[in-house]
């Protein structure tokens, strides 16, 4: 008996031991060994998203102690269908180190499974437990919760307002926590609302804290939940709110203290505002414009190539290839040859046919470009929102290239998407192929946030005469300029670099007409290439003590995307928070 109890007590150690090995493997197959390099890929949670991007991260560690290796990773391995054909990075790892990758995914449709590995230029058998997201269209709030908040409590609070439906949002809770969150606030580009807790910013990371107000100041939305203070925190625009919450305006977005020990004491109240700053944050995103070219033309083009002619040559064909061909043939008792004069004379009316609309049309491509730019002189924080339209005659061979910082979506209608697209992340953001064809406009939305130097500069002689530095980037078409009294300044033409003298003025900047988040009803409204002429139109009105609007002609702010655009339509206004100390 004693016997077979030890026996039955061995069996259920193996049997446990066998169960955690299992379990084990199972984790260890996630990092991948390949000699000298292991690859751990971070999966990508499956998402139903609007907008945005989704951010991979690939851990890539070189074990060699003498020699680096690049390493080239792509996703998926294999694609079925969809409108990504692939994402890719090529990164140099250093002997003995290891290097974080990350290669974002834009809201659009890529479905497959898998992980192409490439070290020195040679392929390696993939990773095939690699999931990429299978990514649905969506339009309702997609909030990410912090791991310190309980998801199931927020949704059954927000359900017994009765306002809210249950798939009236979407509630999404990461388990990593906030010291590990990304440093990279296109992270957080797709969602619509992100919900912490004061303890979380305490273990957030300033390149974490830091994303968080680049994807605030870009439009979106953060609501922190307890009695945190926000006054050094944050360059913003104070709004009280009743009930115990209060509101910050920063650039585009907005940011929200709510001040209450748990959600289950959250009033109704409270829950309606929350989730109605979650709806303003989607509002843009929720209407497909079909009619893009229509809205943001990017040349005038009326049939592409003239219409009269083409519809003379397909005539002259029609008659050649017809009744001419069959004359001519039966003359020389030829008929027979219809079996290769027909095709002969319809490929060379076909070239002549190309020929003509390349000719008549030309070869220059066009590049249209119209944003805004928030720019806080004191924190050099430069987020931007707007509009770029692209034309080529020919299928651009470099496609189209935009750095780490900026946001690119397409606008099309579904039946339009086009080819499928590739891109990669090894020196900026390559739009590869399939974003722009031949002859067909292309449109994108634009967001970006980074760090930049320029600035307004301005100074006072001995005399008491005021002047002022261009330092933006590009010439200013019109200045409205306001000092930290809010009086106010107007110049025209002023060079990229140029230092020019402003006029005296009495004009005082009206008071109480100016709101608080007027630059987020600019973020609300979806058209987003319609800037200069709102800010063009009273810029007086807009304007705050220590604030100005420079009307541009240039985009120093956004990068051209198409390289080599021999016409180019480029617009842009800065909306800028003068340096404290700086002007009069």
């Amino acid at each position: 008996m004693i016997k077979i109890g030890h026996l039955s007590v061995a069996r259920i150690f193996c049997s446990l031991f066998l169960f955690f090995l299992l379990l084990s493997s199972r984790s260890i197959s996630e990092a991948a060994d390949y000699g000298d390099i292991i690859i751990t890929p971070e999966s990508i949670p499956q998402e139903v998203i609007c907008h945005g991007y989704i951010e991979c991260r690939i851990k890539i560690r070189n074990l060699s102690s003498a020699k680096s290796h690049n390493v080239r990773v792509m996703f998926p391995s294999r694609n079925r269908y969809g409108e990504i054909e692939s994402i890719s990075r090529e990164v140099l790892i250093p002997a003995g180190t290891m290097s974080e990758v990350s290669m974002f995914q834009p809201a659009m449709r890529q479905y497959g499974r898998g992980l192409r590995v490439f070290i020195d230029g040679k392929e390696k058998d993939p990773i095939s437990n690699f999931k990429t997201p299978d990514i649905y269209h969506d339009t309702i709030p997609h909030v990410l919760i912090s791991r310190s908040l309980n998801r199931d409590t927020l949704n059954r609070r927000l359900q017994e307002t009765k306002i809210f439906k249950k798939d009236s949002y979407r509630l999404t809770r990461t388990e990593l926590p906030p010291s590990q969150w990304s440093d990279k606030w296109l992270s957080y580009s797709c969602f619509d609302g992100v919900f912490i807790s004061d303890d979380d910013i305490e273990d957030m990371s300033p390149g974490t804290i830091n994303a968080l107000q680049d994807y605030v100041s870009t439009g979106g939305s953060l609501t922190v939940l307890g009695d945190y203070s926000i006054e050094n925190f944050w360059e913003k625009d104070k709004k009280n709110i009743s009930e115990g919450m209060i509101s910050y305006y920063s650039g585009f977005g907005e940011y929200l203290v709510v001040y209450s020990l748990d959600i289950e004491s959250l009033t109704d109240n409270q829950l309606i505002t929350i989730a109605k700053i979650w709806r303003s944050t989607l509002k843009p995103w929720k209407k497909k414009r079909f009619n893009a070219n229509v809205d943001f033309p990017i040349k005038e083009i009326h049939a592409i190539v003239n219409l009269k002619g083409q519809i003379m040559l397909m005539l002259l064909f029609i008659i050649l290839v017809g009744p001419v061909n069959f004359i001519i043939l039966a003359r020389l008792k030829k008929k027979i040859w219809l079996v290769w004069t027909a095709p002969m004379i319809s490929l060379i009316f076909c070239v002549s046919i190309m020929i003509y609309a390349v000719f008549s049309e030309g070869f220059d491509s066009y590049a249209r470009i119209s944003y805004t730019t928030f720019l806080d002189e004191n924190t050099h924080r430069a987020s931007t929102i707007g509009r770029a339209g692209y034309y080529s005659p020919l299928t651009p061979g470099k496609g189209l290239w935009f750095d780490y910082e900026t946001e690119i979506t397409p606008i099309y209608s579904r039946h339009e998407e086009g080819t499928s697209k590739t891109i990669d992340w090894t020196s900026g953001q390559h739009l590869k192929t399939g974003w722009l064809s031949a002859r067909i406009p292309g449109h994108f939305k634009i967001r970006k946030c980074q760090l930049r130097r320029e600035r307004i500069s301005l100074s006072t002689d001995q005399e008491g005469n005021h002047f002022v530095v261009n330092g933006l980037g590009a010439p200013i078409e019109k200045l409205y300029l306001a000092d930290h009294s809010g009086r106010l300044y107007r110049a025209e033409e002023i060079k990229a670099g140029a230092r020019v003298r402003l006029p005296i003025t009495k004009d005082i900047i009206p008071s109480g007409k100016l709101k608080k988040d007027w630059l987020r009803s600019q973020y609300r409204n979806p058209a987003w290439q319609n800037h200069v002429d709102t800010f063009s139109y009273n810029p007086n009105s807009k304007l705050k003590p220590g604030s100005y609007i420079a009307i541009l002609n240039g985009s120093p702010f956004v990068e051209m995307g198409l390289e080599d655009a021999e016409n180019q339509d480029l617009t842009s206004v800065v909306y800028g928070i003068l340096a404290r100390g700086s002007g009069f």
